[in-house]
């Protein structure tokens, strides 16, 4: 007979399935550690009515560790604060009191290069809360995923690419008769472009989908005029993870969200991220009859977009407002707001320019964060840029870096305060181009420059001024003197009879072409629209070999495809733009 040591009974006993009731969602990330292994957190979300939370659980995975203990690290009270509202400790029935439980692994050495379905990590349990409105509790059992890709088929040893990570705990509660959002507040600390899109919830496993009740589904799994005709369907925008939505409903719905990561273009990491909101009735008065709203920030947009050239600073005022009262029975006052930024440049404490941000120099806030104040906060965030905003590399250089900052502002209302979120879009972006007659130049001063056709230097042509005299995609890399490099747009150049520049046809361009022994290749993508598309690669039969998903960031984007177990033959790249295709020919060698 086998024996168990005390410890091991002890952990066996920790992760049994008898604890867990009540689970409210949660995700799976991991990051690289210095040493080329991995350390995989979980989060769970828990309904403080229900049963405690272990103090230890296992990932399960396809890879090459087929489990992965995890211990629990740390717990927080996501419950809202305020004139009664509840506690962990003391949730007194109430939906809004939630509790997140922190696990992280030991050091994990993932050896091998992960299939092109990628490698799966998961852990699985029993039960969903009993409250839930739109899922069918016949089967109450409850799993998280998260999915690994490999780039360029490299080996996952050494770790080489961090999972994207959410900043911020998740809105698990929200005050209806009000338009809501959640924002996942999701950033990637090397800079890869992430997508976000609805997913299903999964059950017994990750093979196993939860069944949605009549009125609901995946896709829609929020109240809409389904169930009220005021209510609206919930959107969800694809590249900042913004869910909106009004709704006059209550109630527990689950959600689930996928968000996609793509460096240079190519998939890396998949997160499924779950959350149970609860929508709650927030009266204020019966006499008249009043509801909590979300405060109001100013200027009013929710997403705002900002082009700066690396080297000039970006400043932006902003300010948040809420004048409604608190119910008599919280003591009637004006509610107090409470501002955060949530950003992966801000610097450390908000007020540091060198430290505590992925960049330096990082961005600074007038006030720093959190900022509690009745009625009305006032701010102003201030970032300079430098070459190293743009010319920051993360296997692939490209003309723009796109950097984000979170603004969150909340009431104190209970038992579901408001909560507003503004996303700030900052593309920092390197030299840019222009035309001037038939030549093409580039002014920024303190750089050396170097012209590129089609991704490839232009011997010679290190001018800010060049004159093109053959047809293609024109590029030019600029380089300081403390050696940042930086990507200038791309203008695609052609020749009818009298030149013309005509820098609006959508195209694709390969290189080195013919290949040169690497089956990495650069594809230069001009005027294509931002978002999920779809390399094809086919063969001279016309088959199609091979596809791979990209994402475009910007409508001229550089990036980078794996052709490795092509053999070596003539091969046309091919993309849809619209209702029309767009392709190139590439030879392999």
């Amino acid at each position: 007979m086998k024996k168990f040591s005390t410890l091991t009974l002890l952990f066996l006993l920790l992760v049994s399935p008898l604890f867990a009731s009540h689970l409210m969602g949660g995700e799976i990330t991991w990051r690289c550690n210095g040493n080329g292994t991995y350390t995989f957190k979980v989060k769970i979300y828990r309904d403080c009515n229900g049963v405690p939370a272990p103090a230890a659980l296992n990932l399960d995975s396809d890879g090459p560790v087929a489990t992965i203990p995890c211990i629990k690290i740390g717990q927080i009270d996501l419950s809202p604060v305020g004139i009664g509202c509840p506690t962990c400790a003391s949730p007194s029935g109430y939906n809004s009191a939630v509790e997140e439980h922190i696990y992280e692994s030991d050091s994990i050495t993932l050896s091998g290069v992960p299939p092109s379905t990628g490698w799966n990590f998961w852990y699985s349990n029993c039960c969903r809360n009993s409250n839930i409105v739109n899922l069918d509790l016949s089967n109450i059992n409850f799993t998280l995923k998260a999915k690994m890709f490999s780039f360029s088929g490299q080996n996952a040893f050494p770790c080489y690419d961090n999972s994207p990570y959410f900043a911020n705990s998740p809105s698990l509660t929200a005050c209806n008769k009000d338009t809501i959002q959640f924002n996942h507040t999701a950033f990637d600390v090397e800079l890869d472009s992430l997508s976000f899109a609805w997913t299903p919830p999964l059950s017994d496993d990750i093979n196993t989908l939860a069944i949605f009740n009549s009125g609901f589904t995946y896709l829609t799994p929020l109240p809409g005029p389904a169930q009220n005709p005021q209510n609206t369907v919930a959107t969800l925008d694809s590249s900042q993870g913004i869910i909106s939505l009004y709704s006059n409903s209550i109630g527990s719905y689950v959600t689930a969200n996928k968000v996609s990561a793509y460096k240079c273009g190519q998939l890396v990491a998949e997160l499924f991220r779950e959350v149970q909101v609860y929508l709650s009735n927030c009266q204020i008065s019966t006499n008249p009859p009043s509801f909590n709203s979300a405060p109001d920030v100013y200027p009013s947009s929710d997403v705002e977009t900002f082009n700066v050239i690396a080297g000039d600073s970006f400043i932006y005022n902003f300010s948040a407002y809420d004048f409604e009262l608190l119910p008599n029975g919280a003591g009637g006052n004006v509610q107090t707001l409470t501002l955060n930024a949530i950003g992966i440049e801000l610097g450390l404490g908000d007020t540091s320019f060198t430290t505590g941000c992925l960049i330096p120099p990082c961005a600074v806030l007038q006030l720093p964060t959190p900022v509690v104040g009745p009625a009305q906060i006032v701010n102003k965030l201030t970032w300079p840029t430098t070459c190293a905003h743009a010319g920051f590399t993360n296997g692939c250089i490209q003309s723009q870096r796109t950097f984000q900052f979170i603004l969150k502002v909340e009431d104190d209302f209970c038992p579901a305060h408001g909560v507003r979120y503004k996303n700030l879009l900052v593309n920092v972006l390197g030299p840019q181009i222009y035309s001037s007659g038939n030549d093409l130049a580039v002014s920024y001063s303190g750089v050396t420059l170097q012209w590129y056709l089609n991704g490839v230097p232009i011997p010679g042509a290190t001018d800010t001024l060049y004159t093109p005299t053959v047809a293609g995609i024109y590029s030019a890399m600029a380089t300081t003197g403390s050696g940042c490099v930086m990507l200038s747009n791309s203008v695609n150049k052609t020749f009818t009879g009298i030149e013309t520049i005509k820098s609006n046809e959508s195209s694709i361009k390969v290189f080195p072409n013919p290949s040169i022994g690497n089956s990495t290749l650069n594809v230069l993508l001009n005027n294509i629209p931002a978002g999920s598309n779809l390399i094809r690669v086919i063969d001279v039969n016309g088959k199609i070999v091979k596809k791979i998903p990209i994402y475009v960031t910007t409508i001229n984007e550089h990036l980078l495809i794996d052709l490795d177990g092509l053999s070596k033959g003539i091969y046309t790249i091919q993309m849809n733009i619209g209702n029309k295709e767009v392709q190139s020919k590439i030879v392999l060698n």
